[in-house]
Parts: structure tokens; C-alpha cells; sequence
């Protein structure tokens, strides 16, 4: 996805910052900034700020903002070791339905994604610790919407 320009709050307008997009307020839906700042970006979905403009706007419900370059995070997930393939494309899939385990951000919680959404495989990071015994690799991907 090629990166796009949003409006955020001033504090946290700089490169690196990670924010999920929520349901914008009632008073967005007629704000003169709606277009740039939430039109162009996805319900639910996890962006990191690029770069961070000068420019500052007055937004009704945050105060300052500002306007910055952003892209779709990369993500962590957890997968099965003989699924991992350096830069393929695959579908996200997750197949525990183990609640209670500490690892399900990675493995059936995990935010900023959705079943069945579209992902590449970027790089493997560690092992996880299974209470089940499967063999669960810690890896990054990228969304591809």
C-alpha cells in the first residue's frame, strides 16, 4: 500500500508512532478534514506515521493535529513453522481457538487484522511457546490491502 496523509494529534505526530483507526465520532462525519483525515483509511486497521508535517489544523474533538505520512504497520502473528515462507503471500488464517492461551495476540487475536485478509510473510522472529506443543514461529507481516 503506498503511503497516504492523515491527521493525528499533534503529541503523537512523529515517525514511528503506531495508531488503530476507530469508528470516527458523529462530528467527523461533517468536519471540513473528514476526506483527509479518515476517509482515506481503514476501519480497524494499524498505521505507523512515516513523517510528520509542520502544519498544524484545530480539530473540534482532539485540538491540535497534524498532518503526517503514514503506512499500514507491519504486523506480528504467530504461525505454524511449515507454513513459513519468506516473502510468500498467503491468506490469514488462525486456526487455535485456545482463549486462554498468553500467546493468542499472535495466534487468534491479533490486531489490525482480519480472517482471510491478504498478507506477506516479511521475516520469522523467535519461537513461541506453545501450550498446545505446535510448533508456532513468531513472524512479521505486511497487509496487503
Amino acid at each position: 500500500m503506498k503511503p497516504v496523509k492523515t491527521l493525528i494529534s499533534s503529541g503523537t505526530a512523529y515517525p514511528g508512532y503506531k495508531f488503530k483507526v476507530d469508528k470516527p465520532s458523529e462530528k467527523c462525519k461533517v468536519c471540513r478534514f473528514r476526506k483527509v483525515c479518515i476517509e482515506n483509511l481503514s476501519l480497524g486497521r494499524i498505521y505507523t506515521v512515516r513523517r510528520a508535517y509542520d502544519k498544524e489544523f484545530d480539530c473540534p474533538l482532539q485540538g491540535k493535529v497534524k498532518l503526517v505520512e503514514v503506512e499500514l504497520a507491519k504486523l506480528l502473528i504467530g504461525l505454524e513453522s511449515s507454513k513459513i515462507h519468506i516473502s510468500a503471500i498467503t491468506r490469514y488464517q488462525p486456526d487455535c481457538k485456545n482463549e486462554a492461551c498468553a500467546m493468542q495476540k499472535y495466534c487468534i487475536n491479533v490486531l489490525g487484522l482480519r480472517e482471510g485478509d491478504k498478507i506477506r510473510i516479511l521475516r520469522e522472529i523467535s519461537k513461541l511457546k506453545c501450550p498446545l506443543n505446535r510448533d508456532i514461529r513468531l513472524v512479521e507481516v505486511e497487509l496487503l490491502l
